[in-house]
Parts: structure tokens; sequence; C-alpha cells
């Protein structure tokens, strides 16, 4: 099975959020100032300006997601995040649904 990752991006042209699905489970993550995805793999890291925003990753072990905290490798495509008003993060949040 293979992992499908679709990038939401914000009106500046940043990611908010990266959604990815495997067999019929999906998770997501936001919030983080940079994204990435590589294989089965994929996540978001904090940056110099916001260090307490930490790292999270996800990894399709081809039965479940598996949760952790790793970067991407140095070959790995690394994508600016953006930031939006609470008030824009509700209205993208509403229209997801």
């Amino acid at each position: 099975m293979t992992l499908d990752v679709t990038v939401r991006r914000g009106p500046e042209g940043g990611v908010l959020w990266l959604d990815a699905t495997a067999g019929g489970q999906r998770v997501s993550v936001g919030g983080f100032c940079r994204y990435w995805i590589e294989g089965e793999s994929f996540g978001g890291y904090s940056c110099p300006e916001h260090p307490e925003f930490g790292l999270a990753s996800w990894q399709w072990d081809g039965e479940r997601f598996v949760g952790g905290q790793r970067g991407p490798t140095t070959d790995a495509e690394v994508m600016e995040g953006e930031w939006v008003s609470d008030d824009e993060w509700a209205r993208l949040l509403r229209e997801e649904r």
C-alpha cells in the first residue's frame, strides 16, 4: 500500500498542514514551520525562531501509522510552513469537513 499525502497550502502558498492516508486510515500534521514527505514517512518541525514547536513525524508500517519525533533526511524536500490568523484557520477547517 502506498502512502498518499495531500499538502494543504495557505493563501501565500506555504504549507498549513499535511493529510496522509493509507489503508483506510488518515493522519494530519499541522502547526509547524517546516514540513517534509519522504517515502512512507512525513512530518513537521520547528524553525530556529520557534523552537517550542518541536517536531512530529509519522510512518506507514504497512498496517498502521506509527508516530515519532524524527526530522527529514538530507535528501528530503523541505517545504516552508505558513501562519494564518485563528479566524482563517477555523474557516479553512470548516471547508475541509
